[in-house]
């Protein structure tokens, strides 16, 4: 919160977060009961607008557009080259660790 401050308005992070810190231990010695009328009232502020901004992204209303920047993200590390797993058809023998291959102090039997 207080980097976003700093960045937004220039205030003195250092400064802020000391500042929130004390509303935080004020809100928390005061009682639980203050927890919920925060959040209450943040609520009140931040919901019309959380659905104003969301009702104008959904019906297009935004008039934003794609950034010209990549940004170093793609989607290509979330695609698979091959729709499902390639089988083989040549059977493999795969062996598994048991109990008895990891501690040597069990017997083991004959087969």
């Amino acid at each position: 919160m207080s980097q976003g401050l700093n960045a937004a308005f220039g205030w003195s992070a250092g400064l802020v977060a000391v500042l929130i810190a004390i509303l935080a231990a004020v809100i928390a010695i005061w009682g639980h009961d203050w927890v919920h009328r925060v959040f209450r009232v943040i609520l009140v502020f931040s919901l019309p607008i959380v659905t104003i901004l969301s009702v104008g992204v959904v019906l297009g209303l935004a008039h934003g557009h794609a950034p010209h920047q990549h940004f170093g993200f793609t989607l290509a590390a979330f695609m698979r080259s091959s729709p499902r797993p390639r089988r083989t058809t040549s059977r493999t023998r795969h062996t598994f660790r048991t109990t008895r291959d990891i501690c040597p102090r069990t017997p083991r039997r004959a087969r």
